[in-house]
């Protein structure tokens, strides 16, 4: 099981991980795309100081796992901790602005 640590991102310094940009410089950096094409599933830990998880920065960072997999592989893969309800719904709208992009 391989492990993304949001915090790496932000070290306790903002509570907004926001923007397409910043969403890809992620993908980047952790190497999701190297990542998506092994079976190992993801735990992606995201701090719980993290107030606004927003979907243009979800689609950054996973919108290429989503046109890889499709929304049911993308979430049997990826596991999202330490998500609080209103990051989850979060993340449900950046998968809801996927769809409508496709």
């Amino acid at each position: 099981m391989t492990i993304i640590n949001l915090e790496i991102l932000t070290q306790g310094r903002t509570t907004v991980l926001g923007s397409k940009v910043k969403g890809a410089d992620a993908r980047e950096k952790f190497g999701l795309d190297e990542l998506d094409k092994n079976a190992d599933s993801i735990d992606v830990l995201i701090p719980d100081y993290i107030v606004t998880f927003t979907p243009s920065f979800f689609l950054g960072l996973f919108s290429k796992s989503l046109d890889a997999l499709g929304e049911e592989k993308f979430f049997l893969k990826y596991h999202f901790k330490n998500a609080r309800e209103i990051i989850q719904k979060q993340i449900l709208s950046g998968v809801d602005d996927w769809k409508c992009a496709r």
